[in-house]
């Protein structure tokens, strides 16, 4: 509005007066709001609840060593499209996570010998058998991947689904409404993520030189994470001076990188 403080028509000065107004009301109003707001750093009871939930029921990482080998496997399978986790190869960080976690659960079913329920709101068809937009179930690579490791069944639900069959089968209680929250929170979780991905594919191919260096990062942060692989590993020091050697040309690289776009 001050581009408007001399129009022949327009007091600005009065409009502006009117906003002032309503954001002091708003800020006191506010304020008064952030007083009754939880304090979830230095106590939080739901935190508490789900560590209590959680203890002793949660398995073990894997070593260093076998984490490399599925990364290693993570690029022949994502390559040929086998699930789960092919969607995430664009990623530039965590982009083996879905693998190692299936693998966990391979894991658990052979060490327990007994079926899985697998509850994930992930909604890509590295995870689902999606036909003509419809999700139908798991997908049934997983299903036979799952079954012919382990000998035993694997089922999996998006969380509202859970619920509902939970309440049904198991005779817990469960508010329609709360089921109502977890889907419409489910949701807008994805319109947000679908929509964040669309904005940064959009602007790095706006910007070829920023996303050169969003590679270079990436590459550069997965090399460090080898180092530190290979150094928890019975291996030669060449192979460790190797991926030195690679991890410093990588952070030249990216350095330039860096300068180029920054000057632009």
């Amino acid at each position: 509005m001050n581009s408007f403080k001399l129009h022949p028509t327009i007091n600005a000065n009065n409009i502006l007066n009117k906003i002032d107004s309503v954001l002091i009301e708003i800020e006191k109003e506010l304020d008064i709001l952030e007083q009754g707001h939880p304090n979830l750093i230095d106590s939080d009871n739901i935190r508490d609840k789900l560590t209590e939930l959680f203890e002793g029921k949660v398995g073990s990482p894997f070593s260093p060593e076998k984490l490399k080998k599925i990364y290693k496997m993570g690029e022949i399978r994502y390559h040929e499209t086998i699930p789960p986790g092919f969607k995430d190869i664009t990623k530039t960080e965590n982009k083996y996570g879905d693998l190692v976690l299936w693998f966990q659960i391979i894991e658990h079913a052979k060490s327990t010998n007994k079926s899985i329920i697998f509850i994930t709101d992930d909604r890509k068809e590295d995870w689902w058998y999606i036909f003509k937009g419809r999700t139908i179930g798991p997908n049934l690579e997983l299903i036979n991947e799952f079954i012919s490791e382990t000998g035993v069944n694997f089922y999996m639900y998006p969380t509202g689904q859970f619920m509902k069959y939970a309440s049904k089968y198991l005779d817990i209680p469960c508010p329609l409404e709360a089921i109502e929250e977890v889907q419409k929170i489910r949701k807008f979780d994805e319109s947000y993520f679908e929509e964040m991905m669309r904005e940064d594919e959009e602007y790095l191919k706006a910007h070829p030189e920023e996303a050169k260096l969003d590679k270079l990062d990436y590459a550069l942060i997965n090399a460090e994470k080898e180092l530190d692989m290979l150094r928890n590993m019975d291996v030669s020091d060449w192979e460790i001076q190797e991926k030195k050697i690679e991890i410093q040309d990588l952070a030249q690289e990216f350095d330039k990188q860096y300068k180029l776009v920054n000057k632009k």
